[in-house]
């Protein structure tokens, strides 16, 4: 989990050999982060990436699915605003992206969450 955010997300888009998007990148993956964080997981504090920040900085748990979660929320969360698909692949895209949210709320366990809060 010691992977950057922004890397591994412009890997899922295939744009990782890509610089010229990095801020506007940047901005929608902080825009999930906080979904994420409202949805109880990373640090109750809040957490952006302004840079080469980690998965692990993020997730402060070495929980592995919801690692892998983490990272499928943030593409399709990413994907739609930055590279929409169209007709029912979006729906699809939606569909997909609110069960995994689900899926994050279900695999997140309450006491790596409050372990966290507590330290903020």
């Amino acid at each position: 989990m010691s992977e950057s955010i922004l890397d591994t997300t412009k890997k899922s888009l295939g744009a990782e050999n890509l610089t010229e998007f990095d801020e506007n990148l940047k901005m929608f993956i902080n825009g999930a982060l906080n979904i994420l964080t409202q949805n109880g997981v990373g640090p109750v504090t809040g957490f952006r990436i302004t840079g080469n920040e980690t998965w692990s900085e993020f997730l402060q748990t070495d929980h592995e699915e919801l690692y892998e979660l983490c990272k499928e929320f943030i593409y399709l969360d990413v994907k739609m605003v930055f590279d929409p698909p169209i007709g029912s692949v979006m729906d699809y895209y939606k569909a997909r992206r609110e069960e995994v949210l689900w899926r994050i709320r279900e695999q997140a366990d309450p006491a790596d969450i409050f372990e966290v809060n507590k330290e903020a």
